[in-house]
């Protein structure tokens, strides 16, 4: 694939910085391998490796595409922050469930029942301060969650995760539990969980709010 023929100046590409996706954009293409972009930041601090390589990823209709770059230098032009960046491998399809997770602190509010079937019988017998358990998100993506809470949750439990996007909207997504950790007794807990049984309408929902996000953020740089 060829990089010339198949990016335009404005492309975005998501960068993967250890557990967290960084947004950047395209400004000039020099060669195959090599091209300028905004200068990738995490709180306004540019990213940094060891080698200053990272994984850049950009979607198509058919899927997501990723490709190993090192970011050569970075300079100033005008009041745009920009770094060079050399493309060291070839580009590949990335597995779907690659995700941009979007560093973010939300009310949740987890259900422990199912919200298709089944609530009735998973919430016999509990009262309802057993039952709701409230936290904050860490990160938020189209197929997950990472929040903190006060509540152990075993693995593969299914619940119903209520997310307060705004002020006037919330998505109610099914969900199991993939991870629940904590690093000692006082911390709170730490947990993933992965939506399942997804319709349209949440995935648009969730996409729609990320893009926006993402944006903002992009525009404070």
């Amino acid at each position: 694939m060829s990089f010339i023929e198949n990016f335009v100046l404005g492309e975005i590409f998501d960068i993967r910085v250890g557990n967290t996706m960084v947004r950047t954009k395209l400004q000039e293409i020099v060669s195959d391998t090599e091209f300028v972009v905004l200068q990738p930041t995490i709180n306004g601090i540019p990213v940094r490796s060891e080698d200053n390589e990272f994984t850049f990823l950009f979607r198509r209709p058919n899927g997501c595409i990723s490709f190993r770059a090192r970011i050569l230098y970075s300079y100033k032009d005008g009041d745009l922050a920009l770094s060079r960046v050399l493309r060291v491998s070839e580009m590949e399809r990335a597995q779907r469930r690659q995700f941009y997770r979007l560093p973010i602190v939300l009310d949740i509010v987890i259900d422990m029942g199912e919200k298709k079937g089944g609530r009735e019988n998973d919430a016999e017998g509990q009262d309802e301060d057993s039952r709701f358990c409230k936290g904050k998100t860490v990160n938020l993506s189209e197929s997950s969650v990472e929040l903190t809470c006060y509540r152990h949750f075993e693995k593969d439990a299914k619940l119903v995760a209520v997310i307060k996007l705004t002020e006037s909207d919330a998505v109610l997504v099914n969900a199991k539990v993939l991870r629940c950790t904590r690093e000692s007794r006082t911390e709170p807990y730490s947990v993933v969980l992965v939506f399942v049984d997804q319709s349209e309408r949440e995935r648009r929902l969730l996409r729609r709010f990320i893009f926006k996000q993402q944006a903002l953020m992009l525009s404070r740089r």
